[in-house]
């Protein structure tokens, strides 16, 4: 699962002109089903949302990619 998360974030991070939201690439990555509550959606893909937080984290502790904060 990690690995095809990473590879999926990884091309959404090189497509990107301007960088990549985290949030954005949730919705891409772990995308929500029609008539599914958002309560219903976090409980199912906790994990899944959680993973791709921890590939953004491996690869800027590798230098690969540099996280930005939106003010």
């Amino acid at each position: 699962m990690v690995e095809g998360i990473c590879k999926s974030f990884l091309q959404l991070f090189l497509v990107g002109l301007d960088g990549l939201s985290m949030n954005f690439a949730i919705q891409k990555l772990v995308p929500m089903e029609p008539n599914q509550t958002l309560h219903e959606y976090n409980k199912l893909n906790a994990t899944k949302i959680r993973r791709v937080y921890d590939v953004a984290n491996v690869l800027c502790s590798l230098n690969l990619i540099n996280k930005n904060t939106v003010s």
